[in-house]
């Protein structure tokens, strides 16, 4: 074989190998073309996002309110009750002050006693008025049975007013007794009271000794004059217990007499509280001084009370005598003038009984109105009932307005105790409402004067503030239920209040009250927040910031996965911004798939979308 030849068959096989070795290369090429990478993609369909986020906040927990109790008056700490982390409830005594400066316990003492002689004075009155009203009633009855009665019954005149005579007697006779008992009643309290001033017996002596030398000082006399009445009372009160000790009728002896010696008690009764009113008067009191302003009002207080009683008392005594004596002026003349009328109707009268007629002249007045009367029966029968009746009335009047004077006098002595009450009241400090003793101010035995700090209180509602933003702050209300984690236990707490303007820390404040237990307090409290959007509809969602992408304020742009496979940019509206979510607002239908991956790198020529 020739050179050339050898080139040419060389050339041919190089050509031939050059050629087979294209087409390998061509079909690498394409293969390698053809076969992607795979990009991993996350998705998630619109409707299992979630609507709501939470932020949880603490705090710690404390009482709700606390407050510092003081002493509302001067005095010695007399007994504490209480030590300091105790739990107490509401009214429960916290301290006691010692009586040793006001005599707040002595008053209510004097206070109680004088209402006490109130209340029985209106009940004697009552009985007394009572029997009066009887007594009327009694009259009526009988004068309505006189008026039924025949014109022949001619001794029932006599016999009625002779009844009725006596009747009045008895009724006067315990009124005049029931009076002497009440004096003697009223003397007995008047000279106490002024015993415990004065310090006349030896049960008063020292207590008054203190204050001897003030006493009327201003007036020279007072205390001397006061004395003076007081021992004049004693001694009017011992002739008063003998008269009751003798327990004579009106009838018996000088009626005028007795009722003469009656009134006379009544003006020295009143004699006597007049020098103790100008004593305490003129006393000397005030800084300084023994006797100090509240005890000079209560001194005033007391004996001005005392005159008005007497006052009352001696009026209904004056006006019963003026009743009485009429009536014992003309009862005998009446009597006998009707007795003798009776009999002129039977028979002529004799000469002596002619004399007696004509040789007085209000009997003679009084016989010839009886004869007048037995004459006309009916008439006067007529006349005496409408007498009886409207005495009647009058008793019954009589017994309203007297018990009402009592009643008032009775409503005086029970405001002066309930102030008297009121002021012991101040002895005692208590707590104000159920809660736990924070600190103890004061000991046993320490002078204190009226503010003094007694202890420190704090409420057994316990509750957490919690400082938040602004935006979280007005998503919740006042009184909305909150869930609360302390120790790990689970509780319903409410807002109490909010306040929506930011503080220096640019943050809102919130106040959550949890259940009554003091034991929370000091501890630490966890809050949950729920941030909720402003629209819950369907067309609203939470997106986290890194699948939007923000085109302006309120645009933006999501990645959805197709049916087909493919990504696709969708327009959206965006809301606020809640942390590292985004409120998106979109019209799609809910099974829509949203890409949560970063999809920037992504070329469908390169990567093949693989969901995870």
């Amino acid at each position: 074989m020739t050179l050339m030849k050898k080139y040419i068959i060389f050339a041919v096989v190089l050509f031939s190998l050059a050629s087979c070795g294209s087409e390998v290369s061509k079909e690498n090429s394409e293969q390698t073309q053809n076969e992607k990478i795979p990009f991993q993609i996350e998705i998630q369909e619109i409707k299992n996002f979630n609507k709501n986020i939470t932020e949880e906040k603490t705090g710690l927990v404390k009482a709700s309110s606390t407050l510092v109790l003081s002493a509302k008056t001067s005095g010695e700490i007399e007994k504490i009750f209480v030590k300091e982390g105790d739990k107490i409830g509401k009214g429960k005594t916290i301290a006691n002050l010692r009586d040793n400066i006001f005599g707040y316990n002595l008053a209510v003492k004097s206070a109680r006693a004088r209402l006490h002689a109130q209340q029985l004075q209106k009940n004697a009155t009552s009985i007394n008025l009572d029997s009066s009203i009887i007594s009327a009633e009694a009259n009526y009855e009988k004068a309505r049975e006189g008026f039924q009665t025949t014109k022949g019954n001619t001794h029932l005149s006599y016999n009625l007013l002779s009844q009725a005579n006596k009747d009045a007697l008895d009724s006067h006779n315990e009124t005049y007794k029931t009076t002497l008992q009440s004096l003697e009643q009223q003397m007995t309290q008047y000279l106490h009271e002024g015993d415990k001033i004065l310090g006349m017996t030896d049960i008063y002596d020292n207590q008054a000794e203190k204050w001897e030398d003030d006493l009327g000082i201003h007036n020279g006399n007072g205390r001397k004059d006061a004395k003076e009445g007081w021992d004049s009372l004693y001694a009017a009160r011992g002739k008063l217990r003998k008269i009751i000790q003798e327990n004579k009728n009106l009838q018996d002896g000088d009626i005028n007499k007795k009722l003469d010696e009656l009134d006379t008690l009544y003006k020295e009764t009143q004699k006597m509280v007049e020098s103790m009113i100008r004593m305490i008067q003129n006393n000397r009191s005030g800084a300084g001084y023994i006797i100090q302003p509240q005890q000079q009002q209560m001194w005033t207080q007391t004996w001005n009370q005392i005159q008005s009683s007497l006052q009352a008392s001696y009026t209904r005594f004056t006006s019963w005598r003026g009743g009485l004596t009429p009536f014992l002026n003309n009862y005998k003349d009446k009597e006998l003038a009707t007795k003798l009328a009776t009999i002129r109707l039977s028979r002529p009268l004799t000469p002596e009984e002619l004399d007696t007629i004509e040789n007085n002249p209000e009997l003679k007045i009084h016989y010839q109105e009886a004869l007048l009367k037995l004459q006309n029966s009916n008439s006067q029968a007529k006349i005496a009932l409408t007498q009886a009746e409207k005495m009647l009335e009058n008793t019954k009047k009589v017994k309203i307005a007297n018990l009402a004077q009592i009643q008032a006098g009775i409503d005086s002595a029970r405001i002066a105790l309930q102030q008297a009450q009121y002021n012991a009241a101040k002895l005692r400090i208590s707590a104000p409402m159920s809660g736990i003793i924070t600190k103890i101010l004061v000991e046993k035995g320490q002078s204190i004067s009226t503010g003094t700090p007694i202890a420190e209180f704090a409420s057994n509602t316990p509750e957490v503030q919690v400082e938040i933003a602004p935006s979280l702050a007005s998503m919740v209300n006042v009184g909305e239920e909150m869930k609360v984690e302390i120790d790990g236990e689970t509780l319903s707490g409410t807002i109490t209040a909010r306040s929506l303007v930011a503080g220096k820390n640019l943050l809102s404040s919130l106040r959550i009250s949890l259940p009554n237990n003091t034991d929370f307090i000091g501890k630490t409290a966890k809050i949950s927040f729920p941030k909720k959007l402003i629209d819950t509809s369907k067309n609203h969602i939470l997106l986290p910031l890194t699948v939007v992408q923000i085109i302006s304020e309120n645009e933006g742009e999501i990645t959805t996965l197709t049916p087909e496979n493919t990504l696709k940019k969708q327009k959206v509206m965006l809301g606020k911004i809640l942390g590292k979510n985004i409120e998106v607002i979109i019209n799609l239908p809910q099974n829509t798939k949203v890409v949560l991956t970063d999809t920037k790198n992504f070329d469908a020529g390169k990567f093949d979308l693989v969901v995870k």
